[in-house]
């Protein structure tokens, strides 16, 4: 059995969008350890009589959401990339970005697990790259990690002069969001969201 929060990604793309809404994944046959259609039988029955519902228009949204997500997917980690090789390519010891970090790149020392283990859109995706692409990396996923110097003042800094996007406590929405938490220390994490690349590269520039 897998549980899952549906909220990032599948709907409204990040967390508290349009929906807010978890699923429970059973086996399609017994095994040993799950009984499979007799289990999700049992769960069914335990949602509906603890009235755990979700109201028809949320349905209807997440079922709208989910028909689009390849789509979303695939612009998210274009951007990621694009925006991750540009923060890479900007950074250095006369630049006040430190280190970037982004699974996809060709550099990331777990380079080889997107490569090797996508899923199946994913895999068709990443086969239809370039060997210069694949060179610099494959989009994977829309969350960059960077690191900019001068600690947290620089990173509230750095964000009360965006134009782009504000700093938030939460990633939600399509929109382009950062994430700072006090456990990440210097670091930060920004969700590329659906915004255009060139609008926020025009962004990190200042």
């Amino acid at each position: 059995m897998v549980q899952i929060t549906n909220e990032p990604y599948v709907h409204g793309y990040e967390r508290h969008s349009d929906v807010i809404m978890d699923a429970i994944i059973t086996p399609l046959a017994s095994t040993p350890r799950a009984p499979g259609p007799a289990f999700a039988e049992c769960t069914h029955f335990l949602k509906v009589v603890s009235d755990s519902v979700p109201s028809l228009q949320d349905c209807w949204l997440a079922h709208r959401e989910a028909k689009l997500f390849h789509l979303r997917m695939q612009v998210h980690g274009r951007n990621a990339l694009k925006i991750a090789r540009y923060l890479q390519s900007v950074a250095g010891p006369n630049s006040a970005i430190e280190k970037v970090t982004y699974l996809g790149f060709a550099s990331h020392s777990h380079y080889q697990l997107p490569v090797e283990q996508p899923f199946p859109n994913a895999k068709r995706l990443i086969s239809s790259l370039s060997p210069e692409d694949l060179a610099e990396g494959v989009t994977w996923g829309g969350m960059i990690s960077f690191r900019l110097k001068g600690g947290l003042d620089a990173t509230e800094a750095f964000f009360a002069s965006s134009q782009c996007f504000p700093l938030t406590s939460s990633l939600s929405g399509f929109e382009t969001d950062p994430d700072q938490h006090d456990s990440h220390g210097e670091s930060f994490l920004l969700a590329s969201g659906l915004t255009h690349s060139h609008d926020i590269k025009t962004t990190a520039r200042g």
